[in-house]
């Protein structure tokens, strides 16, 4: 099990020429399938290259990086209702009564695999700091708006916090 911040940041190693092929930026999941899809990476170099690397070529996700089974060029391309898990930290998680339940921070993902076990969200700092944060499972996100994340009512209910 890992968070996506564990895993945004670490460099890209192609296991077939041992060459390091980028480091990831971001991670794409796809919340109908609740899966993550698509590791984002960018180049290294004057003129940094961003490419896009599908999940299923991951061989491992360890503490110093992420090895590939092959960084060749896919057809393979993110969903077009992908999630861009860096792009969409800080959203609001509000149920359609109008509940806040705080901001959307990060991702929870099983390795290997790349199953979503959940999405961290955070109730300001003084809360994370006492109780720490709780984790949403993703089957109770109804929607990701373009500012905001919609859960099922009593959304809070289904929060966990010791994942």
């Amino acid at each position: 099990m890992r968070k996506g911040r564990e895993i945004i940041g670490l460099p890209v190693i192609d296991l077939a020429t041992g060459k390091e092929v980028g480091i990831v930026v971001d991670l794409v999941c796809d919340p109908q399938t609740h899966r993550l899809t698509h590791l984002l990476l960018e180049g290294s170099g004057v003129k940094p290259k961003q490419k896009v690397v599908s999940f299923q070529e991951v061989a491992a996700v360890g503490d110093d990086a992420v090895t590939l089974n092959s960084s060749k060029d896919s057809d393979d391309l993110p969903p077009e209702n992908g999630v861009k898990v860096k792009e969409k930290a800080g959203f609001l998680v509000i149920t359609p009564e109008g509940k806040n339940l705080g901001t959307f921070e990060d991702v929870v993902v099983e390795v290997p695999g790349g199953r979503l076990l959940g999405y961290e969200i955070s109730a300001g700092i003084v809360d994370d700091l006492i109780s720490g944060r709780s984790v949403i499972e993703p089957l109770h996100v109804l929607n990701w708006g373009e500012e905001a994340v919609i859960v099922n009512s009593g959304g809070e209910s289904y929060a966990v916090s010791d994942l």
